[in-house]
């Protein structure tokens, strides 16, 4: 697979990339290489894969409105393989 910089979940779906096969990171610190990044409106996805062989993902979100512009880490129990209604 080819990788760029960004996708949207659109180009993420077309280009066939199973997110699935991805877990969500629990706290801690990993060393990994960065395989896909999707960003949506206030969301950023980033997938690794691991020198040990994990595939681990990990989301960061914006903070509420008129809160600092910072992202923040936060960790999911659940990755959907179905695009939600605003993503179709």
């Amino acid at each position: 697979m080819d990788i760029k910089s960004n996708y949207t979940p659109a180009q993420a779906r077309e280009t066939g990339f199973d997110r699935n096969a991805y877990t969500p990171a629990a706290e801690g610190v990993f060393t990994g290489t960065l395989v896909m990044k999707v960003y949506g409106d206030f969301c950023l996805r980033c997938y690794f894969e691991t020198d040990d062989g994990q595939t681990l993902a990990v989301f960061f979100t914006l903070p509420a409105v008129g809160s600092p512009s910072t992202w923040v880490m936060s960790v999911s129990s659940h990755i959907s393989s179905q695009p939600s209604a605003a993503q179709a």
